[in-house]
């Protein structure tokens, strides 16, 4: 099976739904409009990523709104923004009628602790019935909550309710980011992710971005973003986010200790000397009178990266679910009955009732040779296996 289809190694690509947001917005300004309007009830979206990319809320809100539908933003991730100079603003600044934020995730909250911000001009234009999202969120919720987390969230808010205080955890937060960022440019093949000093990025589909989010990766690709995941844990005792292709992540708050910088700034240091050493051969000069860079392990080591693709949906997810289903080799034409993913950051390749493709089994074979846990498909003999739509493997395939 892994000869039958083509191996691929990707370039860095980070910022994937922010691409799709941008094809969307090009779309409507070019004559989509009717397909939004009337069609859906409300545009839900993520921003930021998990890498830190920033959608161009203020133009979503501002297509949406003409629409008359809300427009909800994902903002797990940005929980900081707007509360310091050097961080993008809140996607309730530009538009976005409800914007959900995970304040333990970049401030000071305990697990499981967020917030739901509605936009007062949203309950007033109608596009949020506010009666019936407290409704709802009664429905839903639990009615024991815990005491604790409550607290937690009020220590969080009050904290950052004190201007001084605020100002003071903010500055050096961005000094320790600043600092980090300055000395990975003295590094020769580690580096972090920055959209204004990164050639291969396309910087019109990247609105904005959080310096916060160190996005690590080998520029010669010696290292895959596991392997420096993985002696970032092993080695050094510093637990990353996740790993994903070319890159890993490190998240940071405003909690993170000078110390807990220095030690990730001289891990990183010694594993960009280790690659240099072992893994990086140099010709002195080339022809041009440059120092060529060759990887001497010609890019063998599994560097994978999911890209985005559209995809032939033949039933709804409720549809493919009911319907019966059989574990089978995964091949090009069957109708997914199930999630096949990576996670983190959970980004599905095929949900149910999607038409799998050579480009899907590309991706989720070379996830596997990556060394990433591929989450709803089994494989034996290195053949991916899951479940499939039943009648329409029978209909055919006979």
């Amino acid at each position: 099976m892994r000869d039958k289809f083509e191996r691929k190694t990707f370039k860095l690509l980070i910022g994937g739904s922010t691409a799709s947001n941008a094809c969307s917005m090009q779309g409507y300004k070019n004559g989509e409009k009717s397909e939004i309007t009337g069609k859906y009830k409300a545009v839900y979206i993520t921003s930021p990523t998990y890498e830190g990319i920033v959608c161009d809320i203020a133009e979503l809100s501002k297509i949406t709104h003409e629409s008359g539908i809300p427009l909800i933003v994902d903002e797990a991730h940005g929980a900081h923004f707007g509360l310091a100079d050097g961080f993008p603003d809140t996607a309730i600044k530009h538009g976005a009628d409800i914007v959900i934020q995970s304040i333990h995730k970049t401030l000071m909250g305990m697990t499981q602790t967020a917030l739901l911000h509605v936009s007062s001009e949203a309950v007033i234009s109608g596009r949020v019935d506010i009666d019936k999202l407290e409704y709802f969120l009664r429905l839903y919720q639990t009615s024991s909550p815990s005491y604790v987390l409550m607290a937690s969230v009020d220590e969080c808010v009050s904290v950052l309710e004190r201007r001084e205080n605020r100002n003071e955890l903010f500055k050096s937060y961005m000094d320790k980011i600043d600092r980090i960022h300055k000395k990975s440019k003295k590094w020769k093949d580690i580096h972090i992710f920055a959209p204004e000093l990164t050639e291969n990025v396309d910087k019109k589909k990247i609105y904005d971005y959080d310096r916060g989010k160190l996005v690590i990766y080998s520029e010669s690709g010696a290292m895959s973003g596991r392997e420096i995941y993985d002696m970032l844990g092993n080695k050094y005792a510093l637990q990353l986010e996740m790993s994903l292709g070319r890159y890993c992540l490190a998240m940071t708050s405003c909690m993170d200790s000078d110390a807990g910088f220095d030690r990730l700034a001289a891990a990183l240091t010694e594993i960009d000397e280790y690659i240099c050493r072992n893994l990086l051969k140099h010709n002195y000069p080339a022809e041009d009178g440059k120092t060529e860079v060759f990887n001497i392990r010609n890019k063998k080591s599994g560097i994978w990266t999911q890209g985005q693709r559209r995809i032939e949906k033949k039933y709804t997810i409720a549809q493919a679910f009911d319907m019966p289903k059989v574990m089978k080799a995964a091949e090009a034409g069957d109708i997914s009955g199930d999630y096949g993913y990576v996670y983190p950051p959970g980004i599905p390749f095929i949900v149910p009732g999607e038409v799998v493709t050579k480009e899907i089994l590309c991706d989720i074979i070379n996830a596997k040779v990556s060394g990433y846990e591929v989450h709803g498909v089994d494989f034996k003999d290195d053949v991916p296996y899951m479940n499939f739509v039943q009648d329409c493997i029978t209909r055919e395939h006979n």
